[in-house]
């Protein structure tokens, strides 16, 4: 998802610090995937917090969901939380739309 953004997490890491940890984590399992199936995941945050993003998450196998989850994601620097600054929220916001 960040990669896809433009964002280089350990470039953006090892410049400012900041970084993002799974805090909380719901999943669902609907169907298997088997050994050799091509998946693919969609990623959007519907919810951007002050410190925290909400990411909705499917596995997908073709246009089958196999998997769906919600992903809190803490932003932190140097280990602590901190706010997600303006230039990468208004980044999230933009795919969300």
């Amino acid at each position: 998802f960040l990669r896809a953004l433009g964002l280089d997490q350990g470039a953006h890491h090892a410049g400012t610090g900041l970084g993002f940890a799974v805090r909380a984590m719901q999943i669902e399992f609907l169907k298997p995937a088997r050994m050799d199936d091509l998946l693919s995941v969609e990623t959007t945050a519907p919810e951007i917090g002050g410190a925290t993003i909400q990411m909705h998450q499917n596995v997908l196998r073709g246009a089958q969901v196999l998997v769906t989850a919600m992903v809190r994601i803490a932003v932190l620097r140097h280990g602590r939380a901190t706010r997600l600054p303006p230039e990468l929220r208004a980044l999230f916001a933009g795919a969300t739309k």
